[in-house]
């Protein structure tokens, strides 16, 4: 286990704080399960970590990932990679969370 840096813009760190949001979905890994990183001063562990086609991580964790909706999630995503955009058949990694303390 590891003390990782795992950032998060400052828009969706209130939903990390709250519960909100228990999952990030990366073009890249960025620990292991049971690595932990801080958020704001606040403790959270990963519970999991694994690749997955990017229209798959949009179907199973919307609502993980604090979204309303899958086409919120795919906009979303679009917002933060203008270059490449939402490609469904990118291979992505979902990061899941929990609150230590």
């Amino acid at each position: 286990m590891a003390r990782i840096d795992l950032p998060f813009q400052p828009r969706w760190r209130p939903a990390v704080l709250s519960g909100e949001k228990t999952t990030t979905v990366r073009t890249r890994r960025f620990g292991a399960e049971g690595d932990s990183f801080t958020v704001e001063g606040i403790a959270f562990r990963l519970t999991l970590v694994e690749a997955m086609p990017l229209a798959k991580a949009r179907d199973l964790v919307w609502r993980e990932e604090g979204m309303r909706s899958p086409e919120e999630f795919e906009a979303v995503w679009a917002e933060n990679h203008p270059t490449r955009g939402f490609r469904g058949a990118d291979s992505v990694w979902v990061h899941r969370f929990v609150r230590e303390s």
